[in-house]
């Protein structure tokens, strides 16, 4: 039966230098810690707790720090003068933990351990001889008990014993296995300190808390780095409130303390962990499109004026506005507009970079009428109606020839030679002559979907047809356009109908590609401008206005003399003539 502890009425104090470790073999590491409950350290008071006898035990329950091995076990043993001979106990076992205080499955059993008084005594060791070494596996907060049993009744007045602490017996923490009692909470005995026994884990390397992007992980600190997290240091833990919090800044610039992961969910971003909000941090530098640079913007302001934010809390002394610099050629170079102008490049603004701009790449540009233009790109060179020489090419290498034909012969020639030639006509760059100097022929297709056959480049272009290289009107399957047809001297209409179509009513007219009835000027025009169905000065005035300003619908239909679509200088004569056949 467990009696009254004798630190009810001795308290000693214990120099640290007392508290020396029996064996410290030479590969202990920085890596192991040792796990306590008790605090028992230099000047602290400690009490005997001499109440035990054969047979009973005392037991603490421990959290592992780390993932790691248990590798040693540590009791303090003390009599009162000290000096006591070395006591052989029954054993020490390491526990899995149950419900407390009973301990759960044996992990371990280190049997008759031997004691020396004033000593923290460590074992490392199952067996005498010291070749099988204590390893026990745990996981970090892993709680497991170990359990000290006596095999000698300590002698009740200055016998040696296991010591505690003397600052309080904390809950859930100690237990005696008491015979007649079984296992009970030691502070419910009258235990006042916590049990001085003590494990020593070797974590390998320690961990602690690892913030990341996506939350908080238990890592090693390298674990961590290897991540690319944030580590908080050996032992810390990720459920400590705020413990990867820091601040996050948003584009309007206002800042609030959060995670990471929760941080880039809302969108914002993050300025690290522990990072405090500031006036400042949730600013920085913008360069603008016409390449300065304006401090202390917001994203939302920098882009707003479409420039290029630099980055929270930069100034603009430490960026540059650099942006990508086309060349002729399509060489890309970033730069800022300054050092751009003075290349003779052309800056494509701060929010551009070469690594992801493709700089058009420009040529030579042979024209219709026979003239060279350097520096035009494809596109700018195929909307002109030329032919594009090739990237990076010049004018002055790449002369513009095209089929000269004359008298039935065919010669590649400029333009300006072609005209020597008598009779000669000069078909345009596109064109080259074909097989025994022939000149190139094709289909012509016309406006209102005519076709002529072996016709050439330039007559068909006089035309204003489409010229099809090698083509017959078969081939080339010439469109032909519909639209609105009037006759009956305008009051009939019917649409869809090509210009053959319509030029087989009698009186017709036809109105033009993809004209409609309802909107066609049907009726022949008769100069009453302002439909007064009077034709007098007030027409004049308006048809004036019309023929100078910007005439809308009607004002075509009731002026277009010349039926060409639109009112201009052709149309005046027969205005006039409707003038002055008035009676």
């Amino acid at each position: 039966m467990y009696r009254l502890p004798r630190a009810a009425r001795v308290c000693l104090v214990f120099p640290i230098a007392a508290l020396f470790c029996l064996v410290w073999p030479p590969q202990a590491i920085s890596a192991e810690i040792v796990v306590r409950n008790d605090s028992l350290g230099d000047g602290a008071t400690g009490a005997i707790q001499s109440g035990f006898v054969a047979g009973e035990s005392a037991a603490v329950w421990l959290t592992s720090p780390c993932d790691g091995n248990i590798v040693a076990i540590q009791v303090f043993w003390r009599s009162v003068l000290g000096g006591e001979p070395q006591s052989i106990e029954d054993s020490i076992s390491i526990f899995a933990p149950s419900n407390f205080p009973f301990p759960g499955q044996l992990l371990e059993l280190l049997e008759a351990p031997v004691l020396t008084d004033g000593a923290l005594n460590e074992y490392r060791y199952l067996d005498e001889n010291q070749t099988v070494p204590i390893s026990v596996p745990v996981v970090r907060d892993q709680v497991f008990v170990v359990s000290f049993k006596f095999f000698n009744d300590p002698e009740p007045v200055v016998g040696a014993s296991v010591v505690t602490d003397t600052n309080g017996c904390q809950a859930g923490k100690n237990a005696i296995n008491a015979i007649g009692l079984g296992w009970v909470n030691a502070c419910s005995l009258g235990v006042s300190g916590d049990f001085v026994i003590r494990a020593v884990i070797d974590c390998q390397e320690q961990q602690g808390a690892c913030c990341l992007p996506t939350g908080c992980q238990i890592k090693t600190a390298s674990q961590c780095a290897a991540m690319g997290g944030s580590y908080r240091g050996n032992n810390t833990n990720c459920n400590s409130p705020g413990i990867c919090d820091g601040a996050c800044c948003f584009s309007d610039g206002s800042c609030t303390q959060t995670t990471q992961s929760n941080c880039t969910n809302q969108g914002g971003t993050f300025g690290g962990v522990l990072t405090p909000c500031s006036a400042s941090l949730c600013r920085g530098a913008c360069c603008l499109p016409d390449g300065t640079c304006a401090n202390s913007q917001t994203p939302s302001q920098c882009a707003s004026v479409g420039g290029a934010y630099k980055g929270n809390g930069t100034n603009c002394a430490g960026v540059t506005c650099n942006g990508a610099c086309c060349a002729n050629g399509g060489a890309c170079t970033n730069k800022t507009q300054s050092q751009c102008d003075a290349s003779g490049g052309v800056w494509n603004g701060p929010s551009t970079s070469c690594a992801s701009f493709s700089c058009p790449v420009s040529g030579a540009c042979c024209l219709p009428d026979g003239s060279c233009q350097d520096g035009q790109t494809a596109a700018q060179c195929q909307a002109q109606g030329g032919v594009y020489k090739g990237d990076n090419t010049t004018c002055a290498s790449n002369p513009c020839v095209g089929a000269c034909c004359f008298a039935g012969s065919c010669l590649n020639l400029s333009k300006s030679d072609c005209t020597q030639i008598s009779g000669a006509v000069w078909q345009g760059p596109a064109y080259q002559c074909g097989a025994g100097n022939s000149c190139p022929s094709g289909a012509c297709c016309l406006p209102l979907g005519d076709c002529i056959a072996s016709s050439t480049p330039a007559s068909c272009a006089a035309q204003n047809g489409v010229f099809h290289s090698g083509q017959s009107c078969a081939q080339a399957n010439c469109p032909v356009p519909i639209g609105a047809c009037c006759f009956n001297n305008g009051t009939s209409c019917i649409g869809g109908l090509t210009p053959q179509q319509c030029a087989l009513i009698s009186g017709s007219q036809w109105k033009g590609v993809n004209s409609q009835c309802g909107s066609s000027c049907c009726p022949p025009p008769k100069g009453d401008m302002n439909g007064d169905l009077v034709l007098n000065g007030a027409d004049v005035q308006r048809f004036v206005k019309a023929l100078l300003g910007s005439p809308v619908g009607q004002d075509v239909c009731k002026g277009d003399f010349n039926s060409n679509g639109i009112l201009d200088t052709g149309d005046v004569p027969g205005f006039v003539g409707v003038l002055l056949s008035l009676p």
